[in-house]
């Protein structure tokens, strides 16, 4: 597994879809997921779906399950870096920014690479 993050409008997507081989099977909010639609699933705007579902946790650790069981899948979150920046003065948006930078958290800590893109520039951060 491995994560990107990095400003809103950025590239990430983009730079993720030139980066890793094959044809993706690109994932957002809301979407099914068919576990024999492509060996590459990148799920974009995992922010969105932290915000959107309860079940998220459960459902990024079904897709991290997916990618382990046979060597040639490849699995690519993509977050927005949305903990930079103003703190929302609502309860409930704090509460989404901090799920999300716990989430970010363990993406990163579970994560074989990290890049950070700025601007379409990548950084490797691990």
């Amino acid at each position: 597994m491995d994560f990107i993050t990095g400003g809103a409008h950025n590239g990430k997507l983009a730079w993720a879809l030139q980066h890793y081989e094959g044809e993706a099977t690109v994932i957002r909010a809301r979407e099914a997921f068919d576990e024999e639609a492509a060996s590459l699933v990148i799920v974009d705007q995992v922010e969105t779906i932290i915000g959107e579902w309860s079940s998220a946790e459960e459902f990024f650790q079904k897709l991290v399950e997916w990618e382990l069981r046979k060597e040639v899948r490849q699995l690519v979150f993509i977050g927005t870096d949305i903990t930079s920046g103003i703190v929302p003065v609502e309860a409930k948006e704090r509460q989404w920014r901090d799920e999300v930078g716990f989430q970010y958290q363990q993406f990163m800590k579970d994560a074989e690479t990290v890049y950070r893109i700025w601007f379409g520039i990548p950084q490797q951060l691990k």
